[in-house]
């Protein structure tokens, strides 16, 4: 069989579980056959696998003995190369493999690289032996033909085969024999090749070679390292396997070299990076850990030891268990850290594990895969102790809670911004002042400023600013300013903010409370109002009773005159002349009457004490019944009455203050209409209101006594057609009425042309609105 054919092999394991980590191992190896099978079944099972070329059998750590125990089986009942697969070896292994026939050994998770050149030592080496046991079998029944026929076997092998070769005379070093192979490496020629002594191609003394082969023994090696010069004088690092055979009668040293000068400065480079990350992470502040699948530690830092409390050698090869507070949540964080891991997903938790001590930590855990294809290739774990910061957030979170108690209830509007003006709190009170959310706030950092009322912006900004830029720690400013809220409602706010300094005396922000002064602006205001109103009603009184008195004096003066002469002249006077005299007193006495009435009208009506009662009215009839009052007035002066109002037209009214109204305004224009005029009342329905007009052919009036004729501080008296007196204060009377039931009175007349007046009253269909204005 040539060597190249050697491409079957039998892995046999200590667990099927493990099955793709260990296969994991020989990645990149095209073999046309690897079977895996478990220890335990290994001796029933091995009789399918006898022609295969290779077996190579798993030393499970603390289990090493059932593996020494099976390979010493089947040594008896094959006769298959063997080597073994460890993690690492023992002392007890390898006092153990001193007495079992093998080929050396493997280490798992090795590069590509040294577990080829291994499987490739261990098949020529067992192919020389093979050779050399037949032939040594074989002499005694014919000697030279078997010895001739074998030993061209062997040189085929030896001089086509790609691996470096050489046979050394161990005697003298000389170099027997070398396969081309070989040549190529060195650059000799194979004459020349085969000229030289090893010791011409080691560059190593004697000493050293001492050392190697001490070295070797002691960490049972089956090969050798040396540095080896080629032709041109450049170094290269090799990996010798050397076993003694029998050539052409004589013991030489059979010699496969594997050029590992690459891997070696790769090594030492893995190395130097080893150490420097070894370096790094012993000295970084968290915890690393390189995790199994089982979750058992393989690797850590010094400060995962620290964290956890325990000495490096207590955590390296235990399982993470010890860690967690209890098998519950070992077992969470597991599940959810494997379905996270397994998508090749970073999984990082808050978690409360537990010293060696008991004492309880809170650690933050970041996990990743090394392949997330394949977990049992083991996982990187990062642990940082966040007890102090945790206990903090706790001991935060408890005050922030009482903060949050007291600012999330309190009436005002309260918020906390940054030195960047960000908004960092916000109370909920917000909303009962503003309309608005917190979350919309938050949103919208701008909506602050948008709801200010735009005549009230540039001085906030101004204030915003200078709030922002502190000149005294604890300066305090306050301000009064509008805002709109969502109901488009104009709200009066009084702003207090102050600065906020951290402990290194920084300034941080500022924290504002906001009061909502409507009502008391409101309140202001109305004051305000209602002084303006009193302070211009007691001086119109005054003015008003100024004139009233006046208009009281008159009549009394005619009075005492008229009663004085009658005192003093009685004798004389005649009847007719105490006729005249009487009639004028009673004329006198009769228009004091009704000034005094309209007073106390007027005193009732600014005290409040005049109900308004609205009721349904027919208005022609309300109006037939003041003119019925006054015909005697119509009469004496031949005065054309005319009434244009429709019979049904009704009005929502007080009849009391209606019928003064209308009485007042006929009054006038009998007043104020020369004998044989007209007066005329007319009313028309319009879509809100009723509009009803008094109209005369009277002598009408001048716009300088239009504007007066309304107001109780100006006094309009000019005497009627015939001569009748009048105070004006009817007219007044007639402007409250009407303003009570929400209208509107004017007038409209030109100098000797007439006037009417104009009111304004509510129709039917205001019945259900508010009695009063």
């Amino acid at each position: 069989m040539k060597l190249t054919e050697y491409k079957s092999i039998l892995l046999i394991i200590d667990n099927l579980i493990e099955k793709e980590s260990v296969i994991s191992s020989f990645g990149g190896l095209n073999f046309q056959n690897l079977a895996v099978i478990e220890q335990k079944n290994a001796t029933v099972e091995i009789s399918k696998y006898l022609h295969f070329n290779l077996i190579i059998i798993e030393l499970k750590d603390g289990k090493e003995a059932d593996g020494l125990s099976l390979a010493g089986f089947l040594i008896k009942i094959t006769k298959l190369p063997i080597l073994f697969l460890a993690s690492q070896l023992t002392s007890n292994v390898i006092a153990q493999l001193k007495d079992i026939e093998h080929y050396g050994f493997l280490i798992k998770y090795s590069n590509v690289y040294l577990i080829q050149s291994s499987i490739q030592s261990a098949l020529i080496m067992f192919s020389i032996k093979s050779l050399q046991a037949e032939e040594i079998k074989l002499l005694s029944s014919a000697p030279e033909a078997i010895s001739t026929e074998k030993e061209s076997t062997f040189k085929t092998i030896f001089e086509k085969h790609n691996a470096i070769m050489l046979l050394i005379d161990p005697e003298t070093g000389r170099i027997k024999e070398a396969n081309q192979s070989a040549a190529n490496f060195y650059g000799y020629t194979m004459e020349k090749l085969t000229s030289m002594n090893i010791n011409d191609i080691n560059s190593m003394g004697p000493l050293e070679i001492n050392i190697e082969i001490q070295k070797a023994v002691t960490e049972n090696r089956n090969y050798f390292i040396f540095p080896h010069k080629i032709s041109n004088g450049e170094i290269r690092i090799v990996e010798v396997h050397s076993s003694p055979i029998l050539f052409q009668d004589k013991l030489v040293l059979f010699s496969i070299i594997h050029d590992i000068t690459d891997r070696k400065l790769k090594e030492q480079e893995v190395l130097r990076l080893s150490i420097e990350r070894k370096t790094i992470l012993d000295n970084i502040g968290n915890g690393v850990f390189m995790i199994t699948k089982d979750r058992g530690v393989l690797w850590a830092n010094k400060r995962a030891a620290e964290i956890y409390g325990y000495a490096l050698d207590e955590i390296v090869g235990d399982s993470t268990s010890k860690f967690y507070k209890d098998i519950e949540s070992f077992h969470h964080v597991g599940m959810e850290s494997f379905n996270c891991l397994s998508r090749g997903d970073i999984y990082s938790r808050e978690v409360e594990q537990v010293k060696k001590t008991g004492e309880r930590i809170w650690c933050f855990l970041i996990g990743q895969a090394i392949n997330p294809e394949n977990l049992d290739e083991g996982t990187i774990w990062i642990s940082e102790d966040i007890t102090k910061r945790k206990l903090n957030e706790l001991a935060l979170k408890e005050s922030e809670t009482k903060f949050r108690t007291v600012a999330d209830f309190t009436y005002n509007w309260e918020y906390w911004q940054s030195e960047n003006q960000d908004i960092v709190y916000m109370s909920p009170s917000c909303k009962r002042l503003k309309g608005y959310e917190v979350e919309e706030f938050i949103a919208n950092p701008k909506l602050l400023q948008e709801i200010i009322h735009p005549d009230d912006l540039e001085m906030m900004n101004v204030h915003n600013f200078a709030s922002h830029h502190y000149e005294q720690r604890d300066q305090i400013n306050e301000i009064d300013f509008r805002i709109i809220d969502r109901n488009e409602i104009t709200r009066y706010v009084h702003h207090i903010c102050r600065p906020v300094y951290n402990e290194k005396g920084e300034y941080i922000g500022r924290r504002v409370s906001n009061i909502d002064i409507t009502e008391r602006m409101r309140n202001e205001q109305l004051i305000q109002i209602k002084n303006s109103e009193l302070t211009n009603l007691n001086a119109t009184k005054d003015k008003f009773f100024s004139i009233i008195a006046h208009d009281l004096k008159s009549p009394f003066n005619g009075f005492l005159g008229m009663t004085q002469m009658m005192v003093k002249k009685s004798e004389y006077m005649t009847i007719d002349e105490y006729r005249e005299i009487g009639n004028e007193i009673h004329q006198s006495a009769n228009n004091l009457y009704k000034l005094l009435e309209n007073l106390l009208t007027w005193s009732r009506v600014q005290r409040g004490s005049i109900e308004f009662t609205p009721v349904r009215q027919n208005l022609k009839t309300l109006v037939e019944r003041c003119m019925t009052v006054l015909n005697e007035g119509f009469t004496q002066k031949q005065i054309r009455k005319i009434i244009s109002i429709p019979d049904e037209l009704e009005v929502y009214a007080d009849i009391r203050m209606l019928e003064t109204i209308v009485r007042n305004l006929l009054t006038n224009s009998i007043k104020f209409t020369k004998p044989g005029g007209m007066v005329e009342l007319s009313a028309e329905k319009r879509e809100k209101d009723i509009l009803i007009a008094v109209r005369d052919t009277g002598i009408g009036m001048a716009p300088a006594i239009q504007e007066n004729l309304f107001r109780i501080d100006k006094k309009i008296t000019r005497p009627g057609t015939n001569g009748e007196s009048s105070t004006g204060l009817g007219l007044f009377l007639c402007k409250e009425f009407v303003d009570k039931h929400s209208g509107k009175i004017w007038v409209e007349s030109e100098c000797q042309q007439g006037s009417t007046f104009y009111f304004t009253i509510m129709t039917l269909r205001s019945e259900n609105s508010k009695d009063s204005p």
